[in-house]
């Protein structure tokens, strides 16, 4: 595929590489049973009573009662590191809109991150880089629905790593 300034990215299919497995994770003196997915370029803790669905171009995660999706797709930059220009240039229509964002780190990644809303459907994005990886990320729900999994969809995205 080919984005803006000049940079080249190759989609990579995330359904042959991934795996699921058991882990266990402390959190705040609690040992919680968690889920650990690992694609080729990232990878991610998800708790048991969530589950996935894969495509050739993305992951979906969902808790089992169905509030809302977070969604991970993952490119390379064959090029070089992956930079901020590189995220802006794929979150440019969001930018031009003058979207407010709010630089953030999430695990081993860093980039920026906003939240909108149209009609009755609210959306939370990041676009996030580490080495030459980029990885964007959308959490969507029912407006109605906002907030309800702000804790544990962050509490993921602090998980995520390279592999």
């Amino acid at each position: 595929m080919r984005l803006g300034h000049g940079l080249d990215m190759v989609r990579i299919s995330m359904s042959l590489v991934g795996a699921l497995v058991i882990a266990a994770c402390s959190r705040e003196s609690e040992q919680k049973a968690q889920l650990k997915y690992t694609g080729e370029l990232w990878s991610v803790h998800i708790q048991t009573n969530w589950t996935f669905e894969e495509t050739s171009s993305n992951v979906t995660f969902f808790a089992n009662r169905g509030l809302g999706a977070l969604e991970f797709s993952a490119s390379r930059n064959n090029d070089s590191h992956a930079k901020d220009d590189d995220l802006h240039a794929l979150a440019k229509q969001h930018l031009d809109a003058g979207a407010p964002v709010l630089d953030i780190a999430c695990g081993a990644f860093s980039g920026f991150y906003l939240h909108y809303s149209v009609g009755d459907t609210y959306r939370r994005k990041w676009w996030l880089r580490r080495d030459d990886v980029i990885l964007l990320a959308t959490y969507t729900s029912d407006l109605s629905k906002k907030g309800n999994e702000d804790f544990v969809i962050d509490s993921i995205l602090t998980t995520l790593k390279r592999p």
